[in-house]
């Protein structure tokens, strides 16, 4: 305990040594930005019949509901379908596809080129401060938090920790599926230096963050003053299943769980004590604010990044969820509390359009007066200022469209190899949205009713860590509910916010299926490179999981990128004669097909080598014996490595892939010649080399070159001669 309290205190002193940058920010307010992980749209409110937000009673959220009741709610809010192309909208004000995460694909990190919302804060004097999830970037030291804006960073890396107690680093980031994970992702950073955080394993999760937000407020107060403008960044794992086991995935303290003890599943019991922890943090945010005498001078904005994930979250009457384009993915919770906000407007609902990169505008321009001009970047704000509507008497949304996702030159739909791909182009204007392609499982799913009766935990798929009240369970599968559109789906999401009736096909709306198609492909046009600012990952990981190996903490190592290794020399066409056949090593960077005539007249139809062919597990090696049938027409040799299929040619006749008998004619006598050696029909194979015949070694087979016999184009020499090929 007494460690943990070491990390806070270490938060608060670089907080204060940070001076002032703008002598007028004493009037401006301070901005607590929460953040919630896979938080379904039912899981804390009802959309009621005229748009209203209602409670949800079964469900435990007082200080959400507070907070919903004095502030706004935000109920055309949306974002992207998975985290971190939402958190990367949130802090540039582009749309996820704009900054070049289509998708959660690999090791994105975003562009050092944008600058980021704490970035441009900090130009008015406000101190910033990230606390829990980042997973925007880690590889190199300037993509970290305390590099892109923040004055420190509590909180770890990936999309993930392996346990809410136990904060293990997951399997693609050096650790393992399993709590006693030797790799802890947690750090501690300033902006002058990166580290780890220690001691705090065996403390859940969202105790942890909110624990730190409460000493960073007061401490900020303190040494400060209560006038200077602090902008925290608090992004809870909760509800976000841990990257553990399937079965363990749900995890929640005992207290908070035994709230449910009518809910009739474990899965729900356990999501409900992890919406009730998230809902503790964000009370004691409050608490926290007003005990430093800095809440009448605070905002509270929060929203989900994503929809809830379909097997323990839900989402009615929305359909889908996490990583579906169905507004179930993308239209989520989300409101703005403030006793800055005009009281004619507190308490009540607001259906005006919103999208994750509205905050932006909406916090630097908007409620920090920062000048527009300093949001650099590659690419112009996608964002609004959306805070003239909430405190005017205009209240009108500035926003009529929201482009979710894009297909193009970079992104065909099927980059990420998942249930929901091939998705395609997604765009709501005004009351319509159109779909293209496959927007993922169409479930609609609401909190399910409780029992009449104590439901005892651990009646269905639920566990209690032996000797601690660690409640842990898995999701519930849901039956797939797939609906294809192909080629488009047209909603009126005024009329039919469940998205079940498609109107695409209507003559009526013929006009605004080609009106939003042509708005889409525009914008796709517009879209930049992945983002993948780092070429090669692979020697940064290595290094990464190397050094945690000895410190038992997963950072980055690494300023720069390593040089890349020393380009081979060139190579050359090297030519073999042996017994007759004429062979050919043709390098890879010459990228093209010797003519046969090139090397020479091969002498006589005989061939000849000698070596080993490894192919797949399934492929046993084989031997290649010599062959001197003196009629040998019929036989093809094809050496293939995916992706490519290679073809044998034969005369003038293309066979597939593999070395085999050809169909159109017999060697003279019939039968093989050369015996089993030879006879076989691989589909791929992956490797050749020549132990035995090192002089006339063909080389290694690469995942972009192959082999193949052609016939000589001399008639004179009517021989045979083999390439290796790009």
């Amino acid at each position: 305990a007494m460690k943990a309290v070491a990390i806070w205190l270490l938060v608060a002193v670089a907080a204060a040594r940070a001076p002032l940058a703008a002598a007028s920010a004493a009037s401006l307010p301070s901005v607590i930005q929460i953040v919630a992980d896979d938080l379904g749209f039912n899981d804390v409110w009802h959309l009621g019949e005229n748009g209203q937000i209602e409670d949800n009673p079964l469900t435990y959220t007082p200080h959400i509901n507070k907070l919903l009741s004095e502030g706004i709610a935000l109920t055309a809010y949306h974002t992207y379908k998975v985290c971190s192309p939402s958190r990367a909208s949130i802090l540039t004000g582009r749309y996820p596809w704009g900054v070049g995460y289509y998708d959660m694909k690999g090791p994105e990190a975003i562009p050092l080129s944008f600058a980021l919302l704490p970035e441009l804060l900090k130009t008015q004097g406000y101190r910033t401060a990230a606390l829990g999830k980042w997973n925007l970037g880690h590889l190199l030291k300037p993509y970290t938090p305390t590099r892109r804006g923040f004055d420190t960073f509590v909180g770890y890396y990936a999309a993930c920790q392996v346990d809410y107690w136990y904060h293990g680093s997951p399997p693609d980031q050096c650790g393992v599926s399993a709590p006693g994970d030797p790799i802890t992702d947690f750090s501690n950073s300033t902006t002058e230096a990166i580290g780890p955080a220690y001691g705090l394993n065996g403390t859940y999760n969202a105790e942890i963050f909110a624990a730190a937000a409460e000493k960073l407020i007061g401490e900020h107060a303190a040494s400060l003053g209560a006038d200077t403008p602090l902008y925290v960044y608090l992004a809870f794992m909760n509800v976000h299943g841990a990257a553990n086991m399937p079965e363990f995935t749900l995890q929640a303290p005992q207290e908070t769980v035994e709230l449910y003890n009518r809910t009739v599943l474990d899965t729900y019991k356990v999501a409900g004590g992890m919406i009730t922890e998230l809902d503790t943090g964000v009370g004691r945010v409050h608490a926290a604010l007003d005990a430093a005498g800095m809440l009448q001078n605070s905002i509270i904005t929060f929203c989900s990044d994503n929809g809830g994930p379909l097997d323990h979250a839900t989402n009615a009457p929305l359909r889908g969820g996490k990583h579906t384009l169905w507004d179930g993915g993308l239209r989520v919770t989300a409101f703005v509390w403030s006793p800055l906000l005009p009281q004619t407007r507190q308490g009540q609902s607001w259906g005006g359009l919103m999208h994750a990169s509205d905050w932006l505008p909406t916090i630097a321009f908007g409620i920090a007066g920062v000048d527009s001009g300093l949001a650099r970047g590659p690419r112009l704000l996608d964002g609004h200022n959306m805070w003239p509507a909430w405190t005017s008497s205009n209240t009108t949304s500035p926003r009529t469209e929201i482009i979710h996702q894009v297909v193009n030159q970079y992104c065909n739909g099927t980059d990420k190899g998942t249930s929901v791909a091939p998705f395609g182009n997604t765009i709501r204007m005004g009351r319509f949205k159109l779909i293209s392609g496959a927007p993922g499982q169409a479930t609609i799913l609401p909190w399910p009713q409780p029992s009449g009766s104590v439901v005892p935990f651990g009646q269905s798929n639920g566990t209690v860590e032996s000797g601690t009240d660690h409640y842990r369970a898995g999701g519930v599968e849901q039956a797939p509910t797939k609906v294809m559109c192909n080629p488009h789906c047209l909603y009126d999401l005024e009329a039919d916010p469940s998205e079940t009736r498609d109107l695409a096909l209507d003559p009526a709306h013929a006009s605004d299926v080609a009106r939003l198609l042509a708005r889409v492909r525009e914008a796709a046009a517009t879209g930049p490179p992945w983002a993948f600012p780092i070429n090669d990952t692979i020697p940064l990981e290595q290094e990464i999981c190397a050094a945690a190996a000895t410190t038992g903490f997963y950072e980055p190592v690494r300023e720069v990128p390593p040089p890349p290794p020393s380009p081979p020399p060139p190579q050359k066409a090297v030519q073999y004669a042996k017994g007759g056949l004429c062979v050919t090593v043709t390098p890879r960077s010459e990228a093209q097909i010797l003519p046969t005539a090139a090397m020479g007249p091969c002498n006589s139809r005989a061939m000849w080598t000698h070596g080993w062919v490894r192919g797949q597990p399934t492929l046993q090696n084989q031997y290649l014996h010599e062959m001197s049938a003196p009629n040998f027409t019929a036989w093809c040799l094809h050496i293939g490595v995916w992706p490519q299929n290679m073809t044998c040619r034969y005369d003038g006749t293309q066979h597939t892939p593999g070395i085999r008998q050809c169909t159109e004619g017999t060697p003279a006598g019939g039968g093989n010649p050369v015996g089993s050696g030879f006879n076989f029909t691989g589909e791929m194979i992956r490797a050749l080399s020549c132990e035995d015949a090192p002089d006339i070694c063909l080389g290694t087979v690469s995942g972009e070159t192959a082999l193949r016999i052609v016939q000589c184009t001399d008639p004179a020499a009517a021989g045979w001669s083999m390439n290796m090929v790009p």
